[in-house]
């Protein structure tokens, strides 16, 4: 969904200032002779399942892994916070602090915006399933309301975390090795380019957001009436 905003601020942080070589058609034509082919959708089939399944090891064995650094941060924070009497210091507590502005320079309300801030962190530090996971227990329980649910859902709508680095690195790197000196030069702007474009798409919205167009329903979401009539 943060695509034309994610094309816009790559164009800024990362802009084309070589001729392009594929401005026309004969450059169009010279590269594909060079791309790797196929003798027929069997041996396409194959590859692209070989190459497929490189990408989906390497991304869950790096979900999994971030998950457990997770649990043993809170783990430790939390022992820690026991020393010195403050219950619950978790790693999601701290990152919410330092993006509470963040969330409400995009429309969420203030008493919102320690949560919004949490959901964010861990999905710009973590993955954005763990902040999808986190945002629906919110949701569930209403701790936040109908406006900012709408916006920390589009602020989450993106890659731009460690894992996708990894991914780049580790699984983009090893179908195309050649250009793995190109990605690591280019990883850490794209995922501040990433984050910034969820949330500019946050931002707008936001900005259209209308809390008319909303009727609660019995599992205590909300459901757009616009997209049901």
């Amino acid at each position: 969904m943060s695509a034309p905003a994610g094309l816009a601020v790559s164009k800024i942080i990362c802009p084309e200032t070589e001729e392009s070589k594929t401005e026309t058609w004969e450059q169009i034509k010279e590269i594909e002779k060079i791309r790797p082919r196929t003798e027929n959708i069997i041996e396409a089939a194959a590859k692209g399942a070989q190459d497929a399944v490189i990408l989906v090891m390497f991304v869950g064995a790096t979900i999994i892994a971030f998950l457990a650094i997770l649990d043993f941060l809170n783990a430790v924070l939390v022992y820690l916070g026991s020393l010195v009497n403050i219950e619950n210091l978790t790693f999601d507590v701290i990152i919410s602090y330092p993006l509470m502005p963040m969330a409400f320079l995009m429309g969420v309300s203030w008493n919102d915006c320690q949560k919004v801030g949490e959901v964010i962190g861990l999905k710009t530090i973590m993955n954005e399933l763990i902040g999808y996971q986190r945002l629906g227990k919110y949701i569930a329980a209403r701790q936040i309301s109908k406006r900012s649910e709408v916006i920390a859902t589009y602020a989450l709508c993106g890659f731009s975390n460690p894992i996708t680095i990894g991914v780049m690195l580790g699984g983009l790197g090893a179908l195309i090795p050649g250009k793995k000196p190109l990605l690591s030069k280019i990883v850490i702007r794209a995922w501040i380019a990433g984050s910034i474009a969820c949330f500019m798409t946050a931002c707008f919205a936001g900005l259209f957001f209308d809390e008319s167009d909303y009727e609660p329903v019995t599992n205590g979401t909300f459901v757009n009436q616009a997209v049901i009539k």
